[in-house]
């Protein structure tokens, strides 16, 4: 995932824009609305998506994106005033990565930027790793099932990774916070549950089992099927 970079916002903050453009005029940021705006394909693509917005609700937002086959691979971001924890599971149903709750900075956006950029692949990585029936290539961020494209958000893809590059370790939720990147004091563990949620349904979708399997109380073990 190299290339260009795209940061969407449904931000109204001028000033975020202005600080932005001066720390990384680099990065194309384009502002939102109710609608997904025309993209070209290919580069990196971040969004932050407000809870509250004028016209349609943030979590219509974030279907749209995952709906849109140049954003929908996204990674994004929803960003709260305040929120409780159903709010926070709802936004991950609804397609977001993660969340932030307070004022969005300048710095917390670049910081979401640059983790996303230490996720390349490392020229070392295998190629292929084949766990029976899934496929998982890395470097072209690609699985399959039997043959069939998995269609994974950055977020499953990453954890998906780590599965397969254990897949007889369980992992906690913490583990799996920890190793997407995220700050531990900031993840709801619920949001482990919807991330995984998400990585089943996917594999679903093209008539696999259950990849992932729960271990009470400990947390969740990839399964080879």
């Amino acid at each position: 995932m190299t290339g260009s970079k795209t940061v969407l916002f449904t931000s109204q903050n001028p000033s975020l824009f202005v600080e932005l453009q001066r720390a990384r005029p680099n990065i194309a940021l384009v502002a939102i609305g109710s609608t997904v705006p025309a993209l070209e394909s290919g580069g990196d693509i971040w969004c932050f998506v407000d809870f509250i917005l004028p016209e349609i609700s943030g979590l219509e937002m974030c279907r749209r994106l995952r709906a849109d086959p140049v954003t929908q691979k996204s990674t994004i971001t929803m960003v709260f005033d305040q929120a409780d924890k159903d709010m926070l599971v709802r936004a991950m149903q609804a397609g977001a990565d993660d969340y932030v709750v307070g004022l969005l900075s300048p710095e917390e956006v670049l910081r979401r930027i640059e983790h996303g950029a230490s996720h390349v692949m490392p020229s070392d990585t295998a190629e292929r790793i084949e766990l029976g029936d899934v496929v998982v290539e890395p470097q072209a961020y690609r699985v399959k099932y039997k043959g069939q494209r998995v269609n994974l958000a950055p977020n499953e893809f990453q954890l998906l990774l780590h599965f397969a590059n254990s897949p007889d370790k369980v992992f906690s939720r913490e583990d799996l916070i920890q190793l997407s990147g995220k700050p531990l004091d900031e993840i709801e563990n619920r949001t482990v549950d919807v991330w995984i949620g998400r990585l089943r349904r996917a594999f679903k979708k093209v008539g696999a089992p259950e990849v992932i399997r729960t271990v009470r109380p400990i947390g969740y073990v990839f399964e080879i099927p």
